[in-house]
């Protein structure tokens, strides 16, 4: 499922902290390494029991195991980063075609930085955007799950995605314009994600929640302050609990799992960041996996993901 640092399923292992993101081949099954230092992690993610390759579409590795369909593409970027991210996502609506997506995971190399007077994540941003916009028409908005997007240390662009069979449902936080109606000073085009999605599949529930950063309205909140910074992102994180029905605090009948994927633009930030997230969120038995990661807006420093499993 692409949750945990390093989380062992068959046919597929993830892993943080690599030079270089890519495959590794082993003989119990494909392992992906990325390019994003791990600071430190506690306990096991949410997983999909049983990922089994199945085939590849274009640059996407595809695995399956009941009501599931994952797919990872990795290739070497080509900047600026729209062509090739608009290649990958026609690949992806393909490989989906007749399911629904519920999470994208985008790793953007250099997320922050310019190619061809553009920055690169805009640049993504303008990719997917086109992608969802010939996938879905005028109306692609109702179609775009729950993703995150931050940076990596290498070129490569590496996209994942989980799709299900089942109808999922998708959701806004009421603090924040949605991230598709971002007005043009984010870039030409904005991204293409909702804030939250959840899913019922083979009798449990799945809720995910995007990379959450402090961000009110479409506003940057707390710019070169990381305590603000982190004090908004979990003011964002507890009204889209509430919005998912989940109380303030991700609390649900049956949960089996929950687990906070941190990413931090400075590891110093670290310490502070799990205090108030201890405080505030992660509960005794959650998982966490923190890692240094580039931002999507270069004014932010915090972005906190979730995933919940529960059963009936």
């Amino acid at each position: 499922m692409l949750l945990s640092p390093q989380e062992q399923h068959i046919g597929l292992a993830l892993s943080f902290g690599a030079a270089r993101s890519g495959w590794r081949e082993a003989a119990e099954g494909a392992s992906l390494e990325l390019a994003v230092p791990l600071l430190t992690a506690r306990g096991a993610a949410p997983v999909l029991a049983g990922l089994v390759p199945a085939g590849e579409a274009g640059p996407l590795r595809l695995f399956r195991c009941p009501g599931w369909l994952a797919g990872v593409a990795v290739v070497p970027a080509r900047f600026p980063l729209e062509e090739p991210t608009f290649e990958i996502y026609r690949h992806v609506f393909a490989a989906v075609r007749g399911l629904h997506l519920v999470r994208l995971w985008n790793y953007v190399p250099a997320i922050n930085s310019m190619a061809h007077g553009v920055e690169n994540y805009r640049s993504f941003c303008s990719g997917r955007a086109l992608g969802f916009a010939e996938a879905f028409g005028v109306d692609s908005h109702r179609q775009m799950p729950a993703a995150s997007a931050v940076g990596t240390y290498d070129e490569t662009l590496v996209i994942a995605f989980l799709a299900t069979e089942a109808a999922p449902r998708h959701f806004e936080n009421p603090a924040q314009v949605p991230a598709w109606c971002y007005p043009v000073e984010h870039g030409p085009r904005p991204p293409s994600f909702a804030r939250a999605t959840a899913v019922r599949v083979a009798g449990e529930n799945w809720y995910f929640v995007s990379g959450t950063s402090a961000i009110k309205g479409h506003a940057t909140i707390g710019t070169g302050e990381i305590e603000a910074q982190v004090r908004c992102t979990l003011d964002n994180l507890r009204l889209i609990s509430t919005t998912l029905g989940l109380g303030p605090d991700f609390s649900t009948p049956g949960l089996q799992a929950r687990a906070y994927r941190v990413y931090l633009r400075d590891p110093a930030d670290q310490a502070l960041t799990l205090r108030w997230l201890k405080e505030s969120l992660l509960r005794e038995g959650d998982s966490y996996v923190c890692l240094q990661a580039d931002i999507c807006r270069a004014a932010l420093g915090v972005e906190i993901e979730v995933a919940l499993q529960a059963g009936a």
